[in-house]
């Protein structure tokens, strides 16, 4: 192990390693066009798609906790912001 001295000393080292690949990972990402926005449409809605239905029904049952409030506190309270 070396020297503890160095905050951030090995994840540094490792983004040093990679620099090389980063670009050609965005530029292929970029690249492969159609063909990944298809498979980021579907899970985007497969995920959220429940959660605003089910929102959207405790909404109208209690009339107190919104959609939005369902969206954002389950985010917040990971945090410990909320």
């Amino acid at each position: 192990m070396e020297s503890l001295g160095t905050p951030f000393k090995g994840i540094i080292g490792d983004i040093k390693g990679r620099a090389a690949c980063y670009k050609e990972d965005w530029t292929s990402a970029l690249c492969s066009g159609i063909r990944l926005l298809a498979p980021t449409a579907y899970i985007f809605f497969a995920s959220a798609l429940p959660v605003i239905a089910f929102g959207e029904q405790l909404y109208r049952n209690t009339g107190t906790f919104s959609l939005l409030q369902y969206l954002k506190d389950p985010s917040l309270k990971r945090w410990k912001l909320v």
